[in-house]
């Protein structure tokens, strides 16, 4: 990429924000920015933009303690059960105003869906009683009900 202002090549450059919890400076997180070696423009670029979110969810997920995305995606494929059931289960909300943005893409979950993926994840039991409380089918509930005494079989 090159520079708008002066036509010099860009690169790429790492620096640090300060992130803040009210007034409190809780640590720095790395950022990326695509800046010009001549003027000092910074340049827009999708994918930088688009790793910096996944390093500010990063640091918001270590700080907070909230499960990581490589975690809540080892969920479907323990329980062999499809994303959208567990949303269900779980009573997984999706966000945004068209229900774009998911905890399957990489969105922050609130506290309380944390907690449900925990405890999914961890413990068999709980989604096999998370599963008979919700609304789901009875041919998913059974489903649901194998995999989970295939799992405390294993166990």
């Amino acid at each position: 990429m090159y520079c708008a202002n002066c036509g010099e090549e860009v690169k790429l450059k790492r620096w640090y924000v300060n992130a803040y919890v009210g007034d409190i400076n809780v640590g720095k997180y790395p950022m990326l920015n695509l800046v010009c070696s001549k003027c000092g423009c910074v340049t827009g670029c999708n994918t930088v933009d688009k790793r910096n979110k996944e390093l500010e969810r990063m640091f918001w997920r270590d700080y907070y303690d909230i499960i990581p995305t490589k975690e809540i995606l080892q969920i479907p494929k323990k329980y062999r059960i499809s994303r959208k059931l567990i949303d269900e289960i779980l009573c997984i909300k999706p966000k945004g105003i068209f229900g774009e943005k998911s905890i399957w893409m990489g969105e922050l979950p609130n506290s309380a869906e944390d907690e449900r993926l925990k405890r999914a994840l961890n413990d068999p039991q709980y989604m096999l009683e998370a599963a008979e409380k919700s609304t789901i089918s009875e041919h998913d509930k059974e489903r649901v009900r194998k995999r989970v005494c295939k799992l405390l079989e294993n166990a």
